[in-house]
């Protein structure tokens, strides 16, 4: 489809992108196809921000199974005409933020694979959902900027953020192409980046960093970030092996579970945590992060803390 016969479309379907919710439609034929070409063949694609669907139908053409996440109520209908088009594509009229992933997910021997042209007010709250999917792998397309701060690995850089860390901690991330601004209707005041994430593997877990900063992220909004740090460390020590990945979810959950009502049961007793077993060491005994770092949460943290606890992190345990 040319891009006239996008705009035409959007016309016919009384569709006018809403720049204020970051929409920026892709209406060049060579990037649609570029970024449908990911797609495997066998995989099943879920794509967040189908919007009118110009990249849907492109995806459904190379992959197995197509399910299109929109928000916006105005893509409905012309979203719904594309699925009854195309039988191997589903349509989830919903936040992708709130949507139900497990029923989404059904086949789980199927490769799973994210596209997405999320806004930068939902990176965030998007990549930590990203974290927990089984996904093989996710290709986004972001701002520059964007692609710049998920793909900056230095703490002491003035880009690093907890984005930063966030794909640190869990992702591959690769830039496959620069795409101009001018290929998007309406244009955005930036050209954008296309990138992969591909999730870190089991393997990982071997470095205390990658342990602790995952964890960082898991437990953000119930504990501290010393009683977290212990957490992760306290995991490197039992070294229990686990036949799947189903299991050692469980396993985890249920430690963090137990983990944390011994806290609630002994806040003001970090002897009785030791006796349990639970608490690996001190993590200022070894890291030299200041006080008010530790006992703060996780997302309270401004970049400089941020960036602190993340050098000190790194320059004690290796990340790779």
């Amino acid at each position: 489809m040319a891009d006239s016969e996008i705009l035409e479309r959007l016309r016919q379907y009384d569709i006018y992108p809403n720049e204020g919710r970051g929409q920026h439609i892709l209406i060049d034929p060579y990037w649609l196809g570029y970024i449908a070409g990911y797609a495997s063949p066998d995989a099943h694609v879920i794509e967040i921000g189908a919007g009118p669907g110009n990249l849907t139908e492109r995806i459904a053409a190379h992959a197995d199974r197509v399910t299109a996440i929109e928000i916006d109520p105005q893509y409905e209908d012309i979203l719904s005409d594309l699925s009854q088009q195309h039988t191997n594509v589903t349509v989830v009229m919903g936040d992708a933020l709130s949507v139900d992933y497990e029923t989404i997910l059904t086949d789980r021997d199927q490769d799973i694979q994210v596209i997405a042209n999320p806004p930068y007010h939902i990176a965030e709250p998007l990549l930590r959902i990203l974290a927990t999917l089984p996904m093989k792998d996710a290709v986004l397309t972001v701002g520059d900027r964007l692609s710049v701060t998920l793909r900056e690995t230095d703490p002491s850089h003035p880009d690093f953020t907890r984005l930063s860390l966030l794909a640190l901690g869990f992702f591959h991330v690769e830039l496959l192409a620069e795409i101009p601004r001018n290929v998007f209707y309406p244009p955005p005041r930036t050209d954008s980046h296309l990138i992969s994430l591909t999730p870190k593997g089991d393997e990982a877990l071997a470095s205390p960093a990658i342990r602790i900063i995952q964890k960082l992220f898991l437990l953000a909004d119930q504990t501290s970030v010393g009683n977290i740090i212990r957490t992760a460390l306290q995991e490197g020590v039992t070294d229990q092996v686990y036949r799947s990945k189903q299991e050692r979810n469980r396993h985890d959950r249920r430690e963090t579970r137990r983990w944390l009502s011994t806290l609630a049961q002994n806040p003001g007793s970090p002897d009785a945590l030791k006796q349990d077993g639970l608490i690996y060491s001190d993590p200022g005994s070894r890291l030299q992060i200041p006080d008010h770092i530790l006992s703060s949460r996780f997302l309270a943290l401004n970049n400089n803390d941020l960036q602190t606890l993340t050098q000190e992190i790194l320059e004690i345990y290796p990340s790779q």
